[in-house]
């Protein structure tokens, strides 16, 4: 089974109706680099997706069609949690003060979004008049974006700490999909005008919008933005792209295999999934366009790196069979 596709991308509005202490830790790699594998006890899936600055790994494990969202520390304790009244939650994203946020099904399949605070307090809303809503990013403010759907058509929104919501969408889309929003309060996301392709766009604190397409690029997804207004993406014809704050564009590629960056950090290096005929490897690519490929050892079959904190270590999932795992990487400079 492939990683389930916590991420925002392609099938972001399939998320909707997503059946979605240190556990089995090993250490290996050179002088250099060392990747920790964990999982969450009793879980078959154990799917990292965001790490800070501090080294907190959040994410979402769990067995079948029941997800629950989890926190492990520094130290590899782990707390799992669940909103009450649903049985199954996806995690967007969480800040430096390990606050976070995403959504849940409930036992009627539809999501709501969640803020999870740095004590466990859990706070659920639904944008008004949606069907569906889930929350891909949180910021250090507390600012969170995402997307709500509402039967004809799917748009973006910002919520404040204070809960008030406010709708956006990009001009002219028919689906608004805001991904990530960093610490100056960037948007970064796609949106999709009828049945056509993707395109990506940045909105401004004050509600200013600009489009974008990546040259040669199909886009499949946009991953992240960082607090340079740099924004990371990937394209269907195997490339990814970083888009610089004045506009230019970074083309990041191998050859004739897949490269898909699926996050950037504050120095502007991505990581991500390199495929090929077999199954993916993980790679780590430096601003300045060093590129090291690395996988998870042992009986791993797939390395998916899913975030990247400021000091170079990545969190994702190593998956085999029917099972995966989460990993840290971490390189020595």
């Amino acid at each position: 089974m492939a990683p389930i596709p916590f991420l925002l991308g392609r099938a972001c509005t399939a998320l909707f109706s997503l059946a979605v202490s240190l556990s089995g830790a090993g250490l290996a790699g050179s002088a250099n680099a060392g990747v920790v594998e964990f999982s969450v006890p009793g879980a078959d899936m154990t799917v990292p997706l965001s790490i800070n600055d501090a080294g907190w790994v959040a994410g979402a494990a769990g067995s079948g069609s029941t997800f629950e969202g989890f926190l492990r520390t520094p130290d590899g304790s782990i707390t799992t949690f669940q909103v009450t009244g649903t049985n199954n939650i996806g995690v967007g994203g969480m800040n430096s003060s390990n606050v976070i946020t995403g959504w849940a099904n409930n036992n009627g399949g539809l999501a709501e979004g969640f803020v999870r605070a740095a004590d466990g307090t859990i706070t659920t809303f639904q944008v008004s008049g949606a069907e569906n809503t889930s929350a891909s990013s949180i910021n250090d403010s507390g600012i969170a974006v995402g997307f709500f759907g509402d039967g004809h058509g799917e748009y973006g929104f910002v919520r404040t700490p204070d809960g008030s919501i406010t709708q956006f969408d990009v001009p002219g889309a028919s689906s608004t999909f805001p991904v990530s929003i960093n610490n100056n309060d960037e948007i970064a996301g796609y949106y999709q005008v009828g049945g056509g392709p993707f395109h990506g766009f940045l909105r401004l604190p004050n509600g200013e919008i600009t489009t974008f397409d990546a040259p040669g690029c199909d886009l499949d997804n946009v991953s992240g933005i960082n607090s340079s207004g740099e924004i990371a993406g990937f394209c269907t014809e195997g490339f990814s792209f970083v888009r610089l704050k004045k506009g230019s564009f970074i083309t990041i590629s191998k050859g004739r295999k897949q490269l898909d960056a699926n996050a950037i950090n504050g120095n502007g290096t991505t990581t991500g999934t390199i495929s090929g005929r077999k199954t993916g490897v993980g790679f780590i690519r430096t601003a300045k366009g060093k590129l090291t490929k690395f996988e998870v050892p042992d009986k791993s079959r797939g390395t998916t790196p899913f975030a990247i904190n400021s000091s170079g270590v990545v969190t994702g999932e190593s998956y085999y069979s029917l099972q995966s795992y989460g990993f840290l990487y971490t390189t020595n400079k």
